[in-house]
């Protein structure tokens, strides 16, 4: 009976989830609402269940209440603490909390109990990447490739991994081999090119890193026709204007970026750039 009101739980996590991802307030809080009847619900029949406080823990996680997601995993650790998936779900919340240390600790204690998890080394790439450790971020987002589950519908989840560890790479200063990367993330789990993600932004910013300016042109140029007032994109095409020699529209396309964003500093130094050579 008890799992009759989780799975009705679950299902109100995914709409809250849902509406907060789409920046629907209040319709994430009236979902909310009707997960915790349900959970509740749950709770009351089998009180001594930890999974209660791990489906609510999740429910707060995924949409942006991670302190209070914090609370709740930590009762469920407390009343079973050998479970890997508590330690990891904590880490998940604290690293959202930018809190990359206390992660470390949770996360550490969830490998120590489950050395082949894969969610576990991802989340600490995460950490680690954050601290500026970026050769053991590296180690440990191999890792996460290494031990996720390869069987059918992984497919996003390897996608997601290959794009942090892009970015570790990015941050390593390895642009080549970030870029090789997330093309094969996009080989595995294709990106929608109807709408802008993480994963196309950052293979926008590696075209012109890796001097492939022509194509980062086309992509900055693809991005900005879904988001004209995105001042990063007039910039990365600014970017890839003026490496093409294009002085006169990178010109524009600067002055856009920082019409949008006057303080940004990066912006102004390419602002005057890019005008001194259009002279």
């Amino acid at each position: 009976m008890a799992e009759e009101f989780f799975k009705r739980g679950n299902e109100y996590t995914q709409k809250a989830s849902f509406y907060y991802e789409m920046g629907k307030k209040q319709d994430a809080e009236d979902e909310i609402k009707k997960a915790l009847e349900e959970y509740n619900k749950a709770h009351e029949i089998d009180p001594s269940n930890p999974e209660y406080y791990r489906k609510v823990g999740e429910l707060f996680l995924k949409t942006g209440k991670y302190q209070d997601a914090i609370e709740q995993f930590n009762k469920a650790i407390e009343m079973r603490p050998g479970a890997t998936v508590y330690y990891i779900e904590k880490g998940t919340a604290l690293n959202s909390l930018n809190k990359y240390e206390e992660a470390l600790k949770e996360l550490d204690k969830a490998i120590s109990l489950n050395p082949k998890n894969s969610q576990a080394y991802l989340q600490k790439s995460i950490s680690l990447k954050n601290l500026g450790n970026f050769n053991d971020a590296l180690s440990a987002i191999n890792l996460a490739i290494q031990y996720l589950p390869k069987y059918t519908g992984m497919e996003g989840f390897l996608a997601y991994d290959y794009e942090i560890k892009a970015s570790i790479l990015m941050a390593l200063g390895n642009f080549n081999d970030a870029l090789s990367i997330l093309d094969e993330a996009d080989r595995i789990s294709p990106v929608n090119k109807k709408s802008y993600n993480t994963r196309r932004i950052m293979r926008a910013n590696l075209l012109n890193l890796t001097g492939k300016y022509q194509e980062a042109l086309d992509e900055f140029t693809s991005l900005l026709k879904i988001d004209s007032n995105n001042a990063f994109f007039h910039y990365g095409k600014a970017i890839a204007l003026e490496n093409l020699g294009k002085y006169e529209l990178a010109k524009i396309e600067i002055e856009n970026a920082v019409q949008l964003n006057p303080t940004n500093e990066l912006f102004k130094a390419a602002k005057e750039r890019i005008n001194s050579k259009s002279l």
